[in-house]
């Protein structure tokens, strides 16, 4: 024999351990593994990037990135989402805390009903975000009312019912300023009107919106510390009797429910509680 053909093969039973099967065997296994570490990679990502992810409820959207705020503007929000049930969208604060003011644009406004009391008119509002559409508006003169106190007697308060509401309950005297009347003086026309009594020096108490969802009306409520009995008043319709309610007696007819009026209950929980003045200036 040749040297060949006596000594054994150093290659070959190398070659036999790495069948073609078993190639494939190890290669499918280097497969797998690779898939799940890219699987693994796949689901750190988010978290190494900062991805924002959505769990429950609308996606939400990354804001562009600015390169900063322009003189007298505000740091746009971090993130947007919108609310499909509603059509709104809801601004999350920026990076610095601040949050972007909501305002709605107005395009016009078309009158649908008008008298000397009331006007409704639909304004065409575009919300940010939002498709046009147009919102009932309820156009009311500005009303006045006056919390008359005195450290004897109490508050001097009007029992009414009202229709609108089928309700009864205690009232401070208020009412409509007319035409080229100032608020204070509408204030002590009304009391006087209603109660019989012509208040003291009037001083600003609070100011507010009624209803600024529905309706533009501003409310002025005055206060004094005094009142002169004149007579009956001169609207004996409009309550069916005037009295002088004590605080403890005030509390407990809150407590009761015996307030319903928005304008009143605000005006006498403000009193009871000491506020400072409120014009609604600020």
């Amino acid at each position: 024999m040749s040297r060949s053909e006596t000594m054994p093969s150093t290659v070959s039973p190398v070659l036999e351990t790495t069948s073609a099967p078993q190639r494939f065997t190890r290669n499918a296994s280097a497969a797998s593994a690779t898939v799940a570490v890219l699987a693994i990679v796949a689901t750190l990502v988010p978290f190494i990037v900062k991805i924002p992810v959505t769990c429950m409820g609308p996606p939400l959207v990354t804001a562009p990135k600015a390169l900063g705020p322009t003189p007298g503007s505000h740091p746009p929000p971090a993130v947007t989402r919108v609310s499909p049930r509603r059509q709104r969208v809801v601004m999350s604060p920026g990076p610095t805390g601040s949050v972007r003011p909501v305002r709605w644009k107005v395009h016009g406004e078309r009158t649908i009903y008008d008298s000397p009391w009331v006007r409704l008119t639909l304004v065409d509002v575009e919300p940010p975000g939002a498709a046009r559409f147009e919102h009932h508006v309820t156009r009311l003169r500005p009303a006045a009312g006056c919390v008359i106190e005195n450290a004897t007697d109490g508050f001097l308060l009007l029992w009414r019912h009202r229709f609108i509401t089928d309700s009864w309950g205690w009232e401070i005297p208020a009412g409509r300023v007319d035409e080229g009347e100032e608020p204070l003086e509408a204030a002590a026309r009304e009391a006087f009107e209603e109660t019989g009594w012509r208040p003291g020096p009037l001083r600003p108490f609070v100011t507010f919106n009624t209803a600024n969802g529905l309706t533009d009306q501003r409310f002025f409520v005055y206060a004094t510390d005094s009142a002169e009995h004149v007579g009956d008043p001169h609207d004996p319709f409009e309550s069916e009797r005037i009295e002088w309610v004590s605080r403890d007696r005030l509390r407990t007819e809150i407590e009761a429910g015996r307030v319903p009026d928005g304008p009143s209950l605000l005006a006498l929980t403000y009193a009871l509680a000491g506020f400072a003045p409120n014009t609604g200036d600020t």
